[in-house]
């Protein structure tokens, strides 16, 4: 199946979507959320949740991919689940990760930061777009699914220290742009 006929049973309302796209998307959204949450049962109910958090979302709304779009959900969810399960350790999985990104971005809890960081997101799926293939999926690797360096420099078969440049590069690149849109 596409995935417009998996679009297509989301607005028809056929709940046979949910076990289709399970058996279509779940091991990949399970390895997004296994890496996330590193516990097997949290990964497969953040899966779950996630078939329904598109059944309620599709429509209105209608991806224009269906596997990015799945992916981002199980992100999320996985998110909340690892902030409220480090609540009180006031640690995460993503402080390396986010702190390198600190220069570039930065969040508030408003309704105009809101509507400012949806802004911003398109802004930066724009860069993103811009980069090369290689750049943007170790851009993706180290900071959407929050990959080791070492697993990223064996995907793409660099040395460890590359890896780090590049996204060291990308960052600046990334600071810049933001600038040259008006986001500093």
């Amino acid at each position: 199946m596409t995935d417009a006929d998996y679009i297509m049973k989301f607005q028809n309302r056929d709940e046979s979507v949910l076990a289709d796209i399970g058996t279509q998307y779940g091991s990949y959204c399970g390895a997004i959320a296994r890496k996330l949450l590193d516990n097997p049962e949290d990964a497969e109910e953040c899966c779950n949740d996630t078939w329904l958090r598109a059944w309620n979302s599709i429509p209105p709304q209608i991806p224009l991919c269906l596997k990015t779009f799945l992916a981002k959900i199980t992100r999320n969810l996985a998110l909340d689940r690892l902030r409220a399960r480090n609540a009180e350790k006031r640690s995460c999985v993503f402080a390396d990760t986010i702190e390198e990104l600190a220069d570039c971005v930065s969040g508030n809890d408003n309704v105009e930061s809101e509507i400012d960081a949806r802004a911003m997101e398109e802004c930066i799926n724009t860069f993103l777009r811009k980069l090369s293939r290689r750049d943007r999926g170790i851009f993706l690797r180290r900071y959407f699914y929050a990959e080791e360096i070492d697993d990223i420099a064996d995907r793409y078969h660099e040395k460890n220290s590359n890896v780090l440049m590049i996204l060291s590069r990308t960052r600046k690149k990334l600071r810049t742009f933001l600038t040259e849109q008006g986001y500093y």
